[in-house]
């Protein structure tokens, strides 16, 4: 799946921010398909990002490309609720992601992984708008059972809950406060809109 770089009318430009995107941001979740391995080899055959370019992203994934190209502006889609959520959190409530996250260490047996498997079913499978606090409540789960599940894997079944089985890891190594602060500051760079959408709905925003 490709990512799409489109030209789109500028907004003004005035209110550039003086933070610029910190160029070692690196994706904070695993994700099966991301191109984080094989930026190298793709990175020749993107055009240059020049100001008045939108980047749209209707894949998001772990969104490597984005964190590699670090645009001024984005549109980042996926019909993955709990991924949007996520990508949400991390760009506007990014200390109360963190405070979240300092309380779920690395699971001590497996009655606890699937304790809070149950607990991100529950809350993603609510209908309606999350409110501030269940999206960071989602957020923190979801990062935390990528990094505890098997192969960081992404699966659910026909009622719509994550059913992945939890990993053998020793240690799992949970989050980095310190490249989510670099995400966080990325995506806030770039203005990123987060849509929870299907790849069609979001293109067709696209000149």
């Amino acid at each position: 799946m490709a990512s799409v770089l489109v030209n789109v009318p500028a907004a003004s430009w005035e209110d550039l921010r003086a933070a610029r995107p910190d160029p070692t941001a690196t994706p904070f979740l695993k994700w099966a398909g991301g191109k984080g391995q094989v930026l190298t080899s793709l990175k020749p055959f993107f055009p240059s990002m020049h100001p008045g370019t939108t980047y749209f992203e209707p894949f998001l994934g772990g969104g490597a490309v984005f964190f590699a190209l670090r645009p001024r502006r984005a549109v980042l889609a996926d019909k993955n609720r709990a991924l949007t959520l996520t990508f949400q959190a991390v760009k506007d409530d990014l200390e109360l992601l963190l405070a979240e996250l300092r309380t779920m260490p690395g699971p001590q047996d497996d009655g606890e992984y699937y304790d809070r498997r149950r607990e991100f079913n529950r809350l993603i499978l609510r209908k309606g708008r999350p409110s501030r606090s269940i999206r960071v409540k989602i957020a923190s789960l979801f990062v935390w059972l990528n990094h505890t599940c098997y192969n960081g894997l992404y699966r659910v079944n026909r009622g719509g809950e994550f059913n992945v089985p939890k990993g053998s890891y020793r240690r799992p190594s949970i989050y980095s406060e310190q490249n989510l602060r670099r995400a966080s500051k990325t995506l806030r760079w770039a203005d990123a809109r987060i849509e929870c959408a299907d790849y069609a709905k979001v293109l067709a925003k696209a000149q």
